[in-house]
């Protein structure tokens, strides 16, 4: 309620959240390298190899967080109470997921759904991160993928803000 009586517009708010978010996201990805690096020898478990790639994952997942900032803004503006956003937000990522190839190897699924698989953001996000761990590709490799998960934080970020002013302007 708060926020809503502040003179700025929605796009403001919007912004102030995608940047905590994101900075939240970018953490979250720091932990989770430290964890391959240090944590997974002390486990027995090979150490994980980032030599030379590290600024180049953070820029995969720079782009991965804005993507899934602007899929939280949308559900979050649309959503009424937390409870319709919680449940539906987790089983659209799900499926997003799944169809992506988070799951399962987009290779070992059916033509359709190898097809399928091109439309999911989780996919733009995994093919980024496999060209930077698997196949050392350069920042110029991964701009198709990051360019696909920019496109999809600006649509959903924009269709938030288009939602919020014909749902305030009622």
């Amino acid at each position: 309620m708060r926020l809503r009586t502040n003179p700025v517009s929605y796009a403001t708010v919007l912004g102030g959240k995608t940047i905590v978010f994101l900075v939240v996201s970018l953490v979250q990805f720091a932990l989770m390298l430290a964890v391959g690096i240090f944590l997974f020898p002390l486990i027995g478990l090979p150490k994980l190899d980032v030599t030379g790639r590290l600024p180049l994952l953070f820029v995969v997942a720079f782009f991965a967080g804005l993507a899934a900032v602007g899929l939280g803004l949308l559900l979050g503006t649309i959503a009424k109470t937390q409870e319709q956003s919680a449940p539906f937000g987790a089983t659209f990522v799900v499926i997003l997921a799944a169809i992506g190839g988070v799951w399962v190897p987009v290779f070992a699924m059916p033509k359709f759904m190898q097809v399928l698989s091109n439309l999911s953001p989780m996919n733009w996000g995994l093919s980024a991160f496999y060209d930077v761990f698997l196949r050392n590709a350069t920042f110029v490799e991964i701009i198709p993928e990051i360019s696909l998960l920019l496109i999809f934080f600006v649509v959903t970020t924009l269709i938030a803000i288009i939602y919020n002013e014909r749902k305030n302007a009622v």
